[in-house]
């Protein structure tokens, strides 16, 4: 036999044996895999309230795998997809992990692979899951440190590596002592990874960690120690949360009693966070609820319209109820805007911007952050039969409302109770004596008083047949007069509620002129007309295959002559409502700021669509995105990870077309990560690769992590990832 036949020979051999060992391994993978999953069934048996069960293990020997089927369903989302809102939600997760931290202990179970990915939310409650200990099995450790892992494993696991794991990882020792060091692992030093990963978990619930690199304990002290919890926790809150997780940092024995004591006080702290609230009892006089008594048992109509403000929701039905029997007008149109002022807190559709919240007087702010404490007090009642649950995602959302009005509350308690007007109310009789004095004024017109119509102003009528001013607003406007105006000029019953809800409600009219066009009968003008131009605002009914939609142009001008609406000095804005079934509901579709041509999106501009999730920044033509733009989703809460966020590049009638497109995937760690490639009528079309910003020897560079080929096939989008890195 000659060299060349002995070389071969021995290849062949040497192919032979990694072969065999590749197998190896797959099998004892695979079966530590599956012992892992039937001691994670045995437990979530046993321990339901803190380990996600397992419904089925199917193990299929042809295909040599197995299928694990969870007991959940599509809404249990991983502790890493978590968004932390309000304070309190923020100390309920806190507390769940030290439940966890204490479970754990209690019943000596070790875990060895604990990380926010493994924590689940489920039912309200925190559970485990992927458990990576048992006796004498180390393969989780091999999968996790010796393996080849790419950066975003990396990501999800190094942040939560003991110091002692740590030290192993970065040593300059051979693969072979790293293995023994991992193999010869004491149980204690597994205990230790589980409590520092907590420990760390505990502190991103009030910080993020932007860099996901390995750290010392040292290194995660300083954290701790430099977080400012000040703008939701006292400073004794403050201290404790942070003594609570250097606590677990560093570690000690499990003592029992010094747990109990410390979920004590973190209960205390829950009980205690978000717990301002309107001081009702102090800021209104609570002499009028007899009078709300008294006024729904005599059925009495004739009250000062103020007194409403004392009106629960309940009252309010019933007034209204004896309102419109009695066709009382005046009345039922404050009932009407008291309602839909309180359905601003029900659907959460409350604008909490400085500007809009400026809109609001102090007496009808006052009386929504009321409702909404009574609100969240109706849901904590519900859920106080179930203390040991993370509050719902209902009540999350009316805390997240409360947070962002957290201001409003501080700055309305601080008021004295003879600065509402609603504690300024006149006896009955006095109200009388006005109306009458009202009525028998001589000085107006009893024309005008029969069709509802008092103009404090003369109108100075211009010889424009087509566009012509029906109603002046001043600081002397009667509410029901205008409306009255509006309801026997428009004959559209939505452009009627609409303008109701938008202008008549308020408290504080703007003062405007309302306009007609004799060619327009489904849209109102509101504002001036100067010369031959009209500046002001536009509210235009249409009604496109049976969906009634409102146009709400706002800032606005239009020439007279050609009439073109544009924008004013490129700061207009058109909102786009459409009528719920709900009657006097309009749900907001779409917005959109910047400049108008023709009554559409021309020019610079950014438009939300709501329908879509979705805001769209760039140039615009004839209503429709051109040339380089953004779109990116609103809201975020409900998407995975790696999953499309904010795409960047050429569009055509508002579709991406072209090459070098940008489209961001969302990463929870705070990376930046996106493909880049070409788009055909809004789909990925070809060769896209995958990059991910990361600094390499302190500056940033793209690093490519894969490609993919994408296609379209049954007018779907489909891909094929080719390489990775």
């Amino acid at each position: 036999m000659n060299n060349q036949q002995k070389f071969h020979q021995q290849t062949k051999h040497n192919k032979h044996i990694k072969t065999n060992q590749l197998l190896i391994r797959i099998k004892l993978k695979r079966k530590c895999q599956k012992e892992l999953a039937q001691l994670q069934e045995e437990r979530g048996k046993k321990y339901g309230n803190y380990v996600l069960g397992i419904q089925t293990i199917r193990d299929n020997q042809k295909t040599k795998t197995f299928t694990v089927t969870y007991g959940c369903d599509k809404s249990a989302i991983p502790l890493s997809n978590i968004r932390f809102s309000s304070p309190k939600h923020k100390i309920q997760i806190f507390k769940h992990l030290y439940l966890i931290y204490g479970f754990l202990n209690k019943e000596q179970m070790l875990h060895r692979n604990l990380k926010p990915n493994n924590i689940i939310l489920y039912n309200r409650q925190l559970l485990l899951t992927d458990f990576g200990f048992k006796l004498g099995n180390w393969m989780i450790d091999k999968i996790n440190f010796l393996d080849k892992i790419d950066s975003i494993q990396q990501d999800n696991m190094y942040p939560y590596l003991s110091p002692e794991i740590v030290n192993i990882l970065v040593s300059q020792n051979s693969f072979g002592h790293k293995r023994d060091a991992l193999k010869n692992r004491h149980q204690l030093s597994v205990k230790k990874q589980d409590q520092f990963a907590i420990a760390i978990m505990m502190l991103e619930v009030f910080i993020p960690l932007k860099d996901r690199k390995l750290a010392t304990a040292k290194e995660r002290q300083e954290q701790i120690n430099d977080m400012n919890l000040s703008d939701d926790f006292s400073n004794e809150d403050e201290k404790f949360i942070k003594a609570t997780i250097l606590s677990l940092i560093y570690y000690k024995d499990f003592n029992e009693n010094d747990f109990q004591n410390t979920l004590k006080v973190i209960n205390e702290i829950e009980q205690q966070s978000e717990n301002y609230k309107i001081n009702k009892q102090e800021l209104m006089t609570q002499e009028y609820d007899e009078q709300v008594k008294k006024v729904l048992a005599n059925k009495d109509t004739q009250f000062n319209l103020k007194l409403l403000y004392h009106f629960n929701i309940k009252n309010l039905i019933d007034c209204q109820s004896i309102a419109n029997n009695q066709e009382n007008k005046e009345l039922i149109e404050e009932i009407t805007r008291f309602q839909l002022l309180y359905s601003q807190i029900d659907d959460l559709s409350l604008d909490t911007t400085e500007e809009h919240i400026n809109q609001f007087t102090n007496e009808d702010l006052f009386i929504l952050l009321v409702y909404l404490d009574e609100k969240i007090e109706n849901l904590q009642d519900s859920q106080n039969k179930l203390p040991h649950l993370i509050m719902s995602e209902e009540e999350q959302r009316y805390r997240n409302l409360k947070q962002s009005l957290k201001k409003q509350y501080q700055r309305l308690n601080s008021l004295s109770k003879n600065q509402f007007t609603f504690n300024k109310i006149l006896e009955k009789e006095e109200i009388k004596v006005n109306r009458n004095s009202v009525e028998n004024n001589s000085h107006l017109n009893t024309d005008d008083i029969q069709h509802g119509v008092v103009i404090h102003q003369p109108i100075e009528y211009e010889q424009d047949q087509c566009f012509t001013p029906i109603y002046q607003i001043d600081d002397q406007s009667s509410k029901q007069n205008l409306l009255e105006t509006v309801r026997s000029t428009f004959n559209n019953s939505t452009l009627q509620i609409y303008f109701e809800i938008n202008k008549c409600l308020q408290q504080r009219q703007k003062k405007a002129w309302i306009y007609m066009h004799i060619d327009h009968p489904n849209v109102i003008y509101f504002g001036e007309k100067k010369d031959n131009v009209f500046e002001g605002e536009v509210m235009q009914f249409q009604e496109v295959k049976k969906i009634k939609m409102i146009s709400h142009y706002v800032h606005v001008k239009i020439q007279l002559d050609s009439w073109n609406i544009q924008d004013i000095e490129k700061k207009s804005s058109i909102y786009y409502y459409i009528e719920n079934r709900t009657p006097q509901k309009f749900q907001k579709v779409k917005e959109y700021s910047g400049q108008i041509k023709n009554g559409k999106n021309d020019g610079e501009g950014k438009e939300k669509d709501f329908i879509e999730n979705m805001v769209y920044i760039g140039q615009w033509r004839d209503g429709q995105m051109f040339n380089q733009g953004i779109k990116q989703l609103i809201n975020t809460d409900q998407i995975l990870q790696n999953a499309p966020y904010k795409w960047e590049g050429n569009f055509e009638k508002n579709k991406l077309h072209g090459q070098n497109i940008k489209t961001y995937l969302l990463n929870y760690n705070n990376k930046e990560v996106w493909l880049e490639g070409s788009y055909q009528d809004g789909q990925k079309s070809g060769l896209h690769v995958c990059y991910m910003k990361r600094g390499i020897n302190q500056q940033v560079q793209p690093f490519t992590l894969y490609r993919s080929l994408f296609f379209v096939f049954l007018n779907k989008e489909r891909e094929l990832k080719l390489t990775c890195y």
